[in-house]
């Protein structure tokens, strides 16, 4: 997401999460929050993905973006983003 949403300087936290449920499916998921204070902008964004098959997996993912306008002072890329929030589910198959 960086190369969509360049930044100066931000202080990101994430966990990552793998867990097998009834034995043959893996459950994904991924949650990671960032904040920078120079660009003043917060991202949290949300990925899980679930095995069903060797060939089919669901998967959805969620991205939340709150950032401050442009001033003079703030001058970042991700300002025009301001909640372009965003959520996708699906299904994906392996060819």
């Amino acid at each position: 997401i960086t190369s969509r949403y360049p930044y100066q300087e931000a202080t990101q936290v994430s966990l990552l999460a793998e867990q097998r449920v009834l034995r043959t499916r893996l459950l994904t998921m991924k949650t990671s929050y960032t904040q920078s204070t120079q660009n003043e902008f917060t991202l949290y964004r949300f990925e899980g993905r679930l095995e069903l098959t060797r060939q089919w997996a669901a998967r959805a993912e969620m991205q939340l973006v709150k950032a401050s306008d442009l001033t003079s002072a703030n001058r970042n890329e991700i300002a025009p983003f301001d909640n372009n929030d965003r959520l996708e589910v699906g299904l994906g198959y392996v060819f």
